[in-house]
């Protein structure tokens, strides 16, 4: 595996699945066995500057969009 971001291409893939089927953000990192920090990053996206030569390199939010599993009740309005 590589280090930095391109090298958990899989464990985003994973985090990200667990994210759709509704697991939070805590219980997601720690399926995927990843820091708080790495799970916050992958759903809000970041900025961050390269130590050694200054380039600033932006990362992508992820959209997760959860599946509707709840059931209308006929009482409400839709």
């Amino acid at each position: 595996m590589k280090p930095g971001p391109a090298g958990k291409t899989a464990e985003q893939a994973h985090y990200i699945r667990l994210m759709k089927q509704g697991f939070n953000n805590s219980e997601a990192f720690r399926v995927v066995a990843v820091g708080r920090k790495a799970g916050s990053y992958w759903r809000n996206g970041r900025t961050a500057r390269d130590p050694l030569t200054g380039r600033v390199c932006s990362y992508a939010a992820v959209t997760v969009v959860r599946a509707q599993s709840a059931v209308i009740s006929p009482l409400y309005l839709s």
